[in-house]
């Protein structure tokens, strides 16, 4: 029994390590040079100011994945050039607009105003909440001229790869996903 007990205690305490090392295992990242080569071409920042720190083990805002978004189109000084009454006045549709950080406003409303941003069906945006794959796969399709709807968001990120612009692996895997940083410079 004593001999049952020590077995029993190994193993709750091996368990116990697994689970606490799952998260970091899962936090492999896999588009690193990607990340690298997009911050060359001035289209991805990370999170500092004074080096570049692409963080791609962090998970991506709703907000942040707009202001990539329109990086990538190349557009970010059109977002910028917006000035801040038209940001506010576009941005009055979301209910709340004040939970959009100061930086990511240009970014957000610009999305808007080109149709590549809906926000939430309740009337929000949810600027810190999770992007999902499916959101962004929305976002790239509209900026490539597709319409999505709320059928074909659902499959969004498929949609996406018959489009040529995912593979349908990652598609599957990313669509319902709460998408990283790496996640994103991957679809991008």
């Amino acid at each position: 029994m004593k001999n049952l007990k020590k077995l029993l205690a190994v193993v709750i305490v091996a368990a116990m390590m697994i689970t606490t090392m799952l998260p970091a295992m899962a936090a492999k990242i896999e588009n690193a040079a990607e990340a690298n080569a997009l911050h060359a071409l001035g289209l991805y920042q990370g999170t500092s100011t004074t080096g570049f720190e692409p963080a791609l083990d962090q998970p991506l805002t709703r907000e942040q994945g707009a202001a990539m978004l329109i990086r990538l189109l190349g557009e970010e000084a059109l977002a910028k050039a917006l000035s801040s009454s038209d940001v506010s006045a576009t941005l009055v549709i979301f209910s709340d607009v004040d939970a959009i950080s100061d930086w990511a406003r240009p970014y957000v409303a610009y999305g808007v105003r080109e149709s590549l941003i809906a926000g939430n069906a309740n009337g929000t945006f949810n600027p810190q909440g999770p992007l999902l794959g499916k959101d962004f796969a929305t976002m790239i399709l509209r900026a490539l001229g597709y319409t999505v709807n709320a059928s074909t968001y659902e499959a969004a990120a498929a949609e996406l790869a018959k489009a040529g612009g995912l593979d349908m692996g990652t598609a599957v895997v990313v669509n319902n996903k709460e998408l990283t940083r790496d996640d994103m410079v991957g679809m991008a």
